[in-house]
Formats: structure tokens, C-alpha cells, sequence
């Protein structure tokens, strides 16, 4: 799920719903594993796609509040205005089923929000790291969500797959990343729309995003 890396994206795709970028930090991770751990990733991993649950069919009334306030969002980021935005995970799972900028996590990521955690289950291919190709991280992440010193943070810190178990090395490392920080790195546009995010959480099963003029 890496994409082409000249094609515009959405903030909600950078800033939030970067289920890819999440998995993608992971394989990243493996490369540095030691040979010991080559047989638990290689259990971690399986030969076969598994396709994440798209969101069904949704009433046009309901989309089309829902693309109001997804554009809301984005003009907000975009032009560095203040503003308060709340996503249930079925939004965020109509977002991915629907909207033509985020068509890339369709089958591959889906969102839920389960006892105040942020939680993506997703399916992405390892062709890109060496010893891995053909093979897929079939998971789910729970994510930590917070804002520290004004600036949103996004780390996993639990993985689990069906089959076999994430070497421990691993999740120690994911643990010590901010995942919005790794997706920002080499883009300064997105960076520039993630230092707009004044405000992260989760509160009332919801994803509650504060942007703010800076």
C-alpha cells in the first residue's frame, strides 16, 4: 500500500486514516530484525491477501452530510482555520467506501472505535522489503491517540494477526514512533496540514480533531 508518491492525497488520509502507513511502519521494522526473529515475522506474515469489510450501502442523505463535514475538515486544514470535527468509525469506514481520494484503503483498512482505543484492521502487501515479497501483514492495531505539547501523536501499541505472533522487538519499536511523524517526513505539504491538527482524541466512541490557525 505504498501509492505513488507524486499523487495529491487527502489530509484525512495523511493526518488519520493512514491505516497503510501504520502496517507499512511494521515491514520498515522487519528490515532491522534480527536473523532470530526472521522465522516469527515470517509466521506473522501469510501468502494470501485477507480483503478488510467495506462499508455497504449508505443513504444519500447521510452521504451527503457526511461529505459536508468531511469538507469542512478539509478546508479547515487546508486554510489553517479553527474548528472542532467529529468521525464515528462507521463515517470513517463510509469515507474509505466512498470517496474516490481514499479508494487506495478500500478492502485494505477498516476503522473501529472500542472502549475509548482507535483500532485498524488491515491488509497490506511486503513486495518492498526484501525476503517478504508476496507475502501480507494481515492485522490489527490498536492505536494510542493524543496530543502532546500541541502536536497530535498517533502510536501503535498492540498488533496482533491471526497467525502466529508479532516478534516483541517489533512492537517495542512501533511503540517509540509517532505514526503521523513517519507519514510527514518527506512531504511538506502534509507536514503542514498535520502542524494544523491542534487537537486529538477520542472521546464518546468518536475521533474528536481540533485544528487551529499556525
Amino acid at each position: 500500500m505504498t501509492g505513488d508518491k507524486g499523487k495529491k492525497r487527502g489530509p484525512l488520509f495523511w493526518g488519520l486514516v493512514a491505516a497503510a502507513g501504520v502496517v507499512l511502519l511494521a515491514g520498515i521494522c522487519v528490515i532491522g530484525v534480527a536473523s532470530w526473529a526472521r522465522s516469527a515475522v515470517l509466521n506473522a506474515t501469510q501468502e494470501q491477501a485477507v480483503a478488510v469489510p467495506v462499508a455497504g450501502q449508505v443513504e444519500k442523505r447521510e452521504l451527503r452530510r457526511l461529505n459536508d463535514k468531511y469538507t469542512s475538515f478539509r478546508k479547515a486544514l487546508d486554510q489553517g482555520h479553527a474548528g472542532t470535527f467529529e468521525f464515528s468509525d462507521r463515517e470513517l469506514n463510509v469515507l474509505v467506501a466512498k470517496l474516490p481520494e481514499l479508494k487506495e484503503l478500500r478492502g485494505k483498512a477498516a476503522f473501529a472505535i472500542e472502549r475509548g482505543e482507535f483500532i485498524v484492521d488491515a491488509c497490506v502487501p511486503l513486495n518492498d522489503l526484501p525476503g517478504l515479497e508476496g507475502r501480507y501483514l494481515n492485522g490489527r492495531f490498536t492505536l494510542d491517540i493524543s496530543t502532546e505539547g500541541g502536536h497530535p501523536v498517533i502510536r501503535p501499541v498492540q498488533v496482533t494477526v491471526p497467525d502466529g505472533e508479532v516478534p516483541q522487538v517489533i512492537v517495542k519499536r512501533l511503540r517509540e514512533m509517532n505514526v503521523l511523524d513517519e507519514l510527514t517526513e518527506r512531504d511538506a505539504n502534509a507536514r503542514t496540514l498535520v502542524d494544523r491538527i491542534s487537537g486529538l482524541k477520542i472521546r464518546d466512541g468518536k475521533l474528536v480533531i481540533d485544528t487551529a490557525p499556525k
